[in-house]
């Protein structure tokens, strides 16, 4: 063991206990000797609570390795664990709610005894059954203790502010110094003592047996709402409500999984992260590390907790915005160290910065479980706490069973980033909740349709919205498989990541602008007729001034084929994730800080100038064909004449201008669809909404395009009819709803239907980028490639600054059907491409006149 993981584990007990015992009278809270006596008592059963879990972590996956089973096996074994605590965490604590909490902790010993006892047979069958009491009892140790603790709190008559003192020494005790101690004693049962893998789960059984006589000897009974024989359905129907009708409780939800997603996910991912070639690390020894780190956190939570200022839904924002830094460190390392192809030694330089990164993530861990604990208390309402807390965890043990069952299908440093995505995400929705704290708490949990949207203007369909898309794209991105990855070269790599770097910036400085142009011109006072006339000059520009594009992959003779990585990669990033952040960056600028609808813009400059320095920095200079001394008239003749005697080139640009068009009006349009009466909606999270949309439609793309079977010709018929009947959705709503007159306010109910309808239209652009570029690779001749691509944006550029010209002329209905009839038009122009599509390219460009009329009756 080297002599880092002293240095480390020392600094980190050496500021713990500086923390500890400097603390003044203004860190301690005056209390009485009849809570203390409470507290005490509920830290003893608490600490062997964790006790008996964390006996057994360390061990589970090793057991099952001893017991022969394979990597597949065990990991079908631990979704079995979250999957039950899944389906059957909101019925026990609805049981707990009904039945009593004391029982429900009482429950929870004896089922995770029972699972203990499972642990040696070495039948997959027991040990299937194991993990799922397993997972009922983790469903019930999150959740009804703590619902016992804070009703028994609230029944004695104790002051609000002393239940921060108990969450805090929870999490000290529990997480901290027992988790150490339980590491220490299980590491001397297997490996000082050799009594083997199984010993920690009897030990754990033993615990958990002291534990209940506690429990049964000295505590006393509370339940949700005695006075109310609800069943369970009206029980999971009120605690829906209660969630659905109080913003406050709806965020806690999604910050909590977001959270605990990440947290999950990195118990998976620190051990191959540090030792990517079987280092030799103590793993016990670092798990220590880690919960000494947890330590530091949870003791500057007791800290921050008992004072007035900072407020905890303030300090969290910085909590989530530094763990989502610390997860981003494997990703920084693995960009700047090259990764070695040395078998075994010990921890590598880059090992022991991510394990400095993860002990900063573990310390906000520590901050993160008292902190939630108390906003727990403050906002969830106490008759149904535990079924609400077990909600809560449905979606965190879909996102760790859909991880774990695809653990080998993406590289980690793209799992890390995901995790530091949610993380970032939590920091917006937590910012979210400070702005709204004020509000008094909807007790009576007044519906949704019944609630006054004025003072609430993101409220929580957004994330319910944003929620399911993200679901739905990690599902699909994290089951994809190892078949289509190509081996590339080192220098190929180093050149990707610098090309991907400045993309990704330049989009950024693109994306920050895109929801906020029409918004900020509007707020300037000009009419729509003015700007449209703003945007038709920009199309305009385009029409005339359209570019040619190099290939730097050529000049450095990298092999054609690792151009589709590069591609695959930039639209993933910067049409994808980079727009989503833009997004979420934006409407943190201009609705959290208030800086207003500027900001996105000065904020793209200072991307776009970053950006400007690396490709100065970084890149050198090439041309299109230095060797070939054509004019741009006859560049231009032959791009005609291939598009005019070669009909599926032809019928591409139709298809293309006819898309694009309809996607660009679309771009004018969706604002004041949603905002008709000036309605407020948060611009920026809706563009990130549509954004993750988008990288739905081209992780479908992506998954369609790797297989022989349906062809691209054949499905993009069938996104281009979705697409035109996603955007009749304006048109029929404005038919079947009335419109409101009232000004103001948030968005309405068939703002909602719309909305969901453009998030259809916005899967099928994601699907359209990847299956027209595989067309035009096909298709379009490479000698005259870039001329031919402008010519298709002409009248894809006429036709928006027409329609732009004449926004005033025609009602917003007129203008969503007449984008759906050229939809509709491109989707029988793509079923002319698939008739056509099996006959031989015309590489001579053969004039339409004296091509034979009678194979081509329906010609463009």
């Amino acid at each position: 063991m080297e002599v880092f993981y002293y240095v480390v584990f020392g600094v980190l007990g050496i500021v713990v206990a500086t923390l500890e015992l400097s603390k003044n009278n203004k860190d301690r809270i005056n209390t009485s000797s009849a809570f203390t006596s409470f507290k005490n008592n509920y830290l003893v059963v608490y600490s062997l609570m964790m006790a008996g879990d964390w006996l057994q972590g360390p061990y589970v996956y090793y057991l099952y390795s001893t017991y022969g089973f394979s990597k597949g096996d065990i990991g079908q074994l631990f979704i079995a664990g979250f999957g039950s605590s899944m389906l059957f965490g909101t019925i026990v604590g609805s049981l707990a709610d009904k039945q009593g909490r004391k029982r429900a902790c009482v429950t929870y010993c004896i089922t995770y005894i029972l699972s203990c006892i499972t642990k040696h047979s070495p039948q997959y069958k027991v040990l299937m059954l194991g993990r799922v009491l397993g997972g009922i009892s983790t469903s019930l140790l999150f959740s009804s203790f703590e619902s016992w603790l804070v009703a028994e709190h609230n029944k004695r008559g104790f002051e609000q502010q002393w239940l921060s003192i108990t969450f805090s020494k929870a999490v000290f005790f529990g997480n901290g110094l027992v988790a150490i101690i339980a590491g220490l004693f299980g590491n001397l049962l297997v490996h000082s003592f050799s009594l083997g893998p199984v010993a920690p789960f009897d030990a754990a059984a033993c615990v958990l047996a002291i534990g209940m006589a506690v429990i049964l000897s000295s505590w006393s009974e509370n339940y949700g709402d005695p006075s109310d024989n609800k069943d369970l359905l009206t029980q999971f129907r009120g605690a829906a409500i209660a969630i659905a009708s109080d913003e406050k409780i709806a965020l806690l939800g999604a910050i909590q999984s977001l959270f605990e997603g990440s947290m999950y996910t990195f118990v998976f991912l620190w051990t191959p992260a540090l030792s990517p070639n079987d280092e030799e690390i103590p793993h016990g020894f670092i798990f220590a590390t880690f919960m000494l780190a947890s330590m530091l956190g949870s003791s500057l939570a007791s800290r921050l907790l008992s004072r007035s200022s900072p407020k905890v839904e303030s300090y969290m924002q910085i909590v989530f915005l530094v763990s989502a830094a610390s997860l981003l460190l494997p990703i920084i390392m693995a960009s700047l160290v090259a990764p070695s192809k040395v078998k075994g030694g010990g921890i590598s330089f880059s090992g022991c910065f991510q394990l400095l990164g993860f002990c900063i993530f573990e310390a906000c861990v520590g901050l993160f479980w008292p902190s939630i604990m108390k906003m727990r208390s403050q906002y969830i309402p106490e008759e149904a706490r535990s079924t609400i807390m077990n909600f809560f965890r449905i979606p965190l043990n879909i996102f760790v069973c859909v991880v774990l069952y695809n653990v080998n299908a993406f590289p980690i440093t793209v799992m890390f980033g995901m995790c530091s995505i949610f993380l970032f995400v939590a920091s917006l929705l937590q910012r979210r909740l400070m702005m709204i704290v004020d509000k008094p708490k909807t007790n009576d949990w007044t519906p949704l349709n019944e609630r006054n949207t004025e003072d609430d203007p993101l409220n929580v369909f957004y994330y319910v919205v944003f929620g399911v898309l993200g679901i739905v794209v990690a599902t699909l991105e994290l089951s994809k498989n190892n078949k289509d990855r190509i081996n590339t070269s080192s220098a190929f790599t180093s050149f990707k990541n610098n090309y991907l770097v400045v993309y990704s910036l330049m989009m950024a400085g693109d994306w920050l602008q895109g929801p906020y142009v029409y918004y900020l011109y509007s707020t300037y006072g000009y009419s729509k007729g003015d700007i449209g006339q703003l945007f038709i000059a920009g199309f305009g520009s385009s029409m005339l001034f359209g570019t040619i594009v190099g290939s730097l992959a050529d000049k450095q003779g990298f092999e054609q084929q690792w151009l589709s990585i590069t591609f695959s990669k930039a639209v993933f990033f910067g049409n994808g994730l980079v727009a989503i952040i833009a997004g979420l960056f934006g409407n943190l600028l201009v609705h959290s800080f208030s800086l207003g609808p500027v900001a996105p813009f000065d904020a793209a400059a200072c991307f776009l100038a970053i950006g400007m320095a690396v490709i100065l920095s970084s890149w050198s200079e090439n041309y299109g064909d230095p060797s070939d001394n054509k004019d741009l008239i006859t560049q231009f003749r032959g791009a005609a004449v291939a598009i005019a005697s070669d009909e599926k080139i032809a019928l591409l640009g139709a298809i293309q201008s006819l898309f694009e068009g309809s996607m660009y009006t679309f771009v004018f349009l969706w604002t004041p669809a949603l905002s008709p009466n000036d309605e407020e909606i948060p611009h920026g999270f809706i563009f990130a909404t549509f954004m993750l949309a988008s990288m739905l439609g081209s992780s479908l793309a992506s998954r369609l395009l790797s297989r022989s079977s349906p062809k691209v010709e054949s499905y993009m018929q069938i996104v281009f009819l979705v697409s035109a009947a996603s955007l009749l959705l304006p048109i029929i709503m404005a038919s079947l709803v009335a419109p409101s007159k009232v000004k103001g306010g948030g968005i309405s109910f068939s703002g909602c239907f719309q909305l969901l309808g453009f998030c259809v239209f916005e899967a099928c652009v994601g699907l359209f980028w990847p299956s027209i570029m595989k067309m035009r690779s096909q298709y379009i001749p490479e000698e005259a490639r870039s001329t031919i691509m402008n010519f298709f944006r002409i009248p894809l550029n006429i036709f928006v600054c027409v329609v732009l010209y004449n926004v005033n002329e025609f009602p917003m209905t007129v203008m969503f059907g007449m984008c759906s009839v050229f939809l509709f038009i491109a989707s029988l122009l793509q079923r002319r491409l698939m008739t056509i599509a099996d006959k031989p390219k015309a590489n001579d460009w053969t004039p339409l006149n004296e091509r034979n009329a009678e194979e081509a009756p329906l010609n463009i």
